[in-house]
């Protein structure tokens, strides 16, 4: 027995838990009743999604074979992390809140999508849907003037960073093809969510839409040719910035990253630094999750350049995914989320290279993956996203990869 068949527990996935899923995400990214249409918010469709989602789990997935997985394994050990500080954590309601979150994600998100993915060849029809899905997200960003669909896209830099993934997808898809129509179509939806991007005036949005780039070019096997076509497009995108609606702005945004004077900068090092004195005071589990906002006042005093006189920053975030997570969750936490995530990172990296023995299609997937995540991650630089679902989105679909990957090199193997 295969691993795919001892994680599904029938054969016969149904057809509607596909449509299922895709409508989750679509909610989950686009948030229509946020966005779009405000009535929708009295029918909890978000609730009722998830509660079809844990349906499919009880009923068609072994749910012991799912956390037997790698990196399943280790989220259920970040969540304990979480849940073990919460009675040591200042604030216990915010320390338990995210705990049921993760806890409630996984059986919500994570296991459904590996387990319906995993199905009836969904996982290629997936793809595309995913970058439907966030290509409704960057018109969105449009019409909110930067500002996402609510949620965890809400903040522009969320948003940003969110699109990032989104780009990673269309332009993964735009390779998979080959028609006319869908080259155009791929090709305008890349543009589109980067413009979307631009508009959002994120700086962490524009190192992580570098970053993509950067990832698409050193897959495209043309490095030196790429980088200098990425330079001259770069000078060319940034000189032209002005003549788009808020471009000049973003200009000045990007600009003040290495302005050592703005005030914005200042204070995102002084709270990271604040993050570093808190970590060394609670190195193994952290202060707790979502807990930083409420132990600043505690730890800032510490800080060398500590002024009675200037405002605190409590209350307030780290605006950091890796000063968040080391904060918060200590050294026990942080480890295991960076061994969770090197471990995709390097196997995507290899995997998605020409030369990697594999077919060109599954190539493109793990260049998807790779792209996407080290975008967020970037991006992420500036923002706390830690408690977000999109990073572990794109891992349920790593995981989907890797056992398709498996099942048909065994397949190929057997018939050789």
């Amino acid at each position: 027995m295969s691993q795919i068949d001892r994680i599904i527990k029938s054969a016969d996935m149904p057809k509607w838990a596909f449509l299922l899923l895709v409508s989750y995400y679509f909610m989950e990214y686009c948030r229509p009743q946020n966005s779009m249409i405000p009535a929708l918010s009295v029918l909890r469709l978000s609730g009722l999604l998830g509660v079809m989602m844990v349906f499919i789990v009880l009923t068609k997935v072994r749910i012991w074979q799912v956390l037997k997985i790698r990196e399943v394994k280790y989220y259920a050990l970040f969540t304990l992390v979480l849940i073990v500080n919460i009675p040591f954590a200042v604030n216990n309601f915010h320390a338990y809140d995210k705990s049921l979150t993760y806890i409630i994600f996984l059986f919500t998100a994570i296991i459904p999508t590996i387990a319906i993915l995993l199905a009836n060849n969904n996982f290629e029809r997936f793809i595309p849907a995913f970058g439907i899905v966030s290509l409704i997200l960057a018109i969105v960003v449009f019409k909110n003037g930067g500002r996402g669909a609510g949620s965890f896209t809400w903040d522009e830099n969320d948003a940003a960073a969110t699109l990032c993934v989104g780009l990673a997808v269309s332009v993964g898809v735009y390779k998979l093809g080959s028609g006319a129509k869908h080259k155009i179509f791929w090709g305008l939806a890349g543009l589109v969510i980067s413009l979307a991007i631009v508009v959002t005036s994120s700086r962490g949005g524009f190192l992580g839409l570098m970053s993509v780039i950067g990832c698409l070019l050193y897959f495209s096997g043309k490095i030196i040719k790429g980088m200098i076509f990425g330079v001259v497009f770069s000078v060319i995108g940034f000189i032209s910035l002005p003549l788009f609606p808020g471009g000049d702005h973003y200009k000045q945004e990007i600009v003040s990253i290495f302005d050592s004077s703005d005030g914005t900068r200042n204070e995102r090092i002084y709270s990271w630094e604040i993050a570093w004195i808190m970590y060394k005071h609670n190195p193994v589990v952290g202060v707790g999750a979502n807990n930083y906002p409420y132990n600043v006042s505690h730890y800032e005093y510490l800080h060398p350049e500590y002024d009675p006189n200037r405002k605190s920053l409590g209350g307030r975030w780290a605006h950091s995914l890796p000063f968040t997570i080391i904060a918060e969750t200590g050294t026990l936490g942080t480890v295991l989320y960076i061994i969770c995530f090197y471990g995709v990172l390097r196997r995507c990296m290899k995997m998605g290279m020409e030369n990697s023995g594999l077919d060109r299609k599954s190539s493109i997937y793990y260049q998807i993956i790779f792209t996407g995540l080290v975008g967020y991650f970037i991006s992420s630089l500036f923002i706390t996203t830690l408690y977000y679902p999109v990073v572990w989105h794109v891992v349920a679909l790593y995981v989907v990869l890797e056992l398709l990957v498996r099942e048909k090199r065994v397949s190929n193997e057997f018939k050789n």
